[in-house]
């Protein structure tokens, strides 16, 4: 947050001021670092402590503020939780994290009806952890009231790879399955922690009245170790290579779709498994996912489609940013926004979805 001013304004301050904001920088690094330590010894009060300091310090830190909230729900200190979310919600870097603890403290004081809304705030805004929300006991409440509906659950197929690494699966096919014609194959990683919940809410409610497209659709379930994880990487080779082998796939090579969280996933296999796919779309990200840094060069043997809501603000603005970075240097990258749409696109079905992926990657 303030290294920034100590390397653009170096020129136009005094040394001694300039000394005095990198100092400032230097100790508030020092203080997240014990902050980190704290949370992962559960050690809250510390962390409390710690995470007000430098909030009263630099009343612009998001993260702080963010890790504050978090902090106090897990110390039990719920009304102070809530205002602290309250507060980060202005930040639009961590507006859903923080409506989704709001939704956790507003539970845990028997205001359920509230802590739903804010869940789907939350999801609206790109928090889309669909399978924290099924496990999480603070939530529990607003799920067994009803007032806050899991998507019903599908089937999976069990895949094992052959490094002995194991996962689960959803393959969709297209209503008229034709086998002597080609399809265009998409391969999904689902929001959230790549678990089951999350992938039946991708299936429930994005890709809703999909019966008439000819996509074939591969929905992931992240293995124990998760994705991010060297051996997992040659398993899911292993299965793309067996659908390449059971099915026709148009252009012969896949489609990567990253939803939410699973962006993340869809952003790092484009890369490590570059072979297997020609496009990557990714759909309403947390902000925290960002591009960052990303250097287009490891890109340019996809095509690439960034699709946001047009109420998605944190998204809507990395993704436009990161387009015309891809564009300028003559990378095939494209901007798909759905006007009034949040981060859930509840009003876009999956047909029109799957149509529109199909007019701006096959097509155009």
């Amino acid at each position: 947050m303030l290294r920034q001013p100590c390397a653009t304004l170096c020129s136009a301050m005094p040394l001694f001021v300039v000394m005095l904001l990198c100092n400032l920088a230097s100790a508030q690094d020092a203080t997240m670092n014990r902050v980190q330590r704290y949370l992962d010894q559960e050690d809250w009060n510390e962390a409390i402590d710690a995470l007000e300091t430098v909030t009263k310090r630099n009343p612009y830190h998001s993260r702080a503020f963010f890790l504050l909230g978090y902090a106090l729900s897990k110390a039990d200190r719920h009304e102070e939780a809530i205002r602290i979310a309250h507060r980060t919600t202005q930040f639009s870097d961590y507006r859903g994290p923080a409506l989704f603890n709001l939704a956790c403290s507003l539970s845990c004081l028997g205001r359920t009806q509230e802590a739903a809304d804010a869940l789907r705030d939350a999801a609206d805004q790109g928090s889309l952890n669909y399978d924290l929300i099924a496990t999480d006991e603070d939530l529990q409440p607003v799920l067994d009231e009803g007032l806050f509906a899991l998507p019903d659950a599908h089937e999976y197929e069990a895949f094992l790879g052959r490094n002995r690494v194991e996962f689960a699966y959803h393959l969709q096919l297209p209503a008229n399955d034709d086998s002597s014609e080609p399809s265009p194959a998409l391969v999904v990683f689902p929001s959230g922690d790549g678990g089951p919940a999350s992938a039946d809410y991708f299936l429930a409610d994005i890709l809703e009245d999909f019966d008439e497209s000819d996509w074939i659709v591969l929905t992931l379930i992240a293995p124990e170790r998760s994705w991010f994880t060297h051996p997992s990487h040659h398993a899911l080779e292993d299965l793309l290579k067996k659908v390449q082998k059971d099915h026709k796939i148009r252009g012969e090579d896949f489609h990567l779709l990253g939803f939410g969280e699973g962006c993340r996933a869809a952003i790092n296999y484009s890369r490590m498994s570059r072979s297997f796919f020609q496009s990557m779309t990714l759909l309403s990200p947390p902000s925290t996912t960002s591009w960052g840094t990303a250097d287009p060069r490891n890109y340019r043997h996809v095509s690439i489609l960034h699709v946001a809501g047009s109420e998605h603000s944190p998204w809507q603005a990395t993704a436009e940013k990161m387009n015309r970075a891809f564009s300028q240097r003559g990378f095939r990258s494209q901007m798909l926004t759905y006007e009034g749409e949040g981060a859930t696109l509840e009003g876009v079905s999956g047909e029109r979805l799957l149509q529109d992926l199909a007019n701006c990657l096959i097509e155009g």
